[in-house]
């Protein structure tokens, strides 16, 4: 009698806790239930749930696409970001048309001239070449240099004039840059759409490390670390931030710097410095141009 009675408490203590167990779920459902229909009330009528998906419409490569010419001004501070720059310009997933040429503007040949070794060693193929436009040539042409610090704008002025006179160039597009940018993976795949409509200018947003002062440029807010809404006038452009036609280029025979040392070889450091934010308005006037809403370096 005492096993039977010891078995009848245990079953009863089974059934409690089994009872309480149920309690307990359906309270939990209740809550779940009653939390639910709070959120719908609180959720705005209008909320949509949105499934992104990273998703990248890539342009089917063609042998006739127009080949991109990096014009890099290496100057000694950004030397250290250059093989970075290369890297990341030339990192989509599809062949690229494109080449560095790079500007010897710091007279430190030996330097430059391993780096672009070994550019093309990485790649095997020669995608970087050294401008025959040296710091010396420049010198030579223009002795006020010595006494001037112009951002290598006079040997750029200088390497495309060569570059539009050699026949044999394929230089379809140009970038000038001073080699610190670092372009998004697909920034060329970006622009070969647009090069394929033949645009005289293709020009895109970015982020600028300067420090903007409230109500300055076209810029997203102030300080620094900011996006860039490009536009073709001052304070809203960056060099490096437009794709030129060579032929356009050409054609408005413009220089940088080049025309104002001829003129006055005592040029203000104002006009120096701001070289290319005067020429590019200029450059975009009566030409077809286009600004992607992209931010591509």
């Amino acid at each position: 009698p005492k096993y039977l009675m010891a078995r009848q408490r245990s079953n009863k203590g089974k059934i409690l806790w089994t009872l309480l167990f149920m309690v307990a779920a359906l309270f939990s459902f209740y809550n779940i239930q009653k939390i639910q229909e709070y959120t719908k009330q609180k959720r705005a009528p209008d909320a949509v749930v949105i499934h992104c998906e990273h998703v990248i419409d890539l342009p089917i490569p063609d042998v006739s696409d127009p080949h991109v010419c990096f014009i890099v001004r290496t100057i000694k501070s950004h030397e250290s970001r250059i093989l970075a720059f290369v890297a990341e310009a030339m990192a989509a997933p599809i062949p690229l048309s494109a080449s560095f040429h790079f500007l010897d503007t710091n007279g430190d040949f030996d330097s430059l001239a391993n780096m672009t070794e070994m550019i093309n060693i990485i790649y095997s193929r020669q995608i970087a070449e050294i401008s025959p436009i040296t710091r010396q040539s420049a010198l030579s042409a223009f002795p006020i240099l010595k006494d001037m610090f112009e951002y290598g704008y006079i040997q750029t002025d200088m390497h495309i004039q060569a570059m539009i006179a050699d026949k044999s160039r394929k230089c379809e597009y140009m970038v000038v840059t001073n080699g610190d940018n670092l372009y998004v993976r697909n920034f060329l795949p970006a622009i070969i759409p647009e090069m394929r409509k033949g645009l005289h200018m293709i020009a895109f947003e970015f982020l600028s490390h300067y420090n903007w002062p409230p109500g300055y440029g076209q810029v997203a807010r102030d300080g620094a670390d900011v996006q860039v809404y490009t536009q073709f006038h001052d304070s809203a452009i960056d060099l490096g931030s437009v794709v030129i036609k060579v032929d356009f280029w050409d054609q408005k025979n413009m220089t940088f710097l080049l025309d104002k040392v001829r003129e006055n070889p005592n040029i203000d450091v104002g006009q120096v410095y701001a070289a290319d934010g005067m020429l590019l308005p200029k450059l975009a006037e009566g030409a077809h141009t286009t600004v992607l809403e992209r931010v591509l370096f």
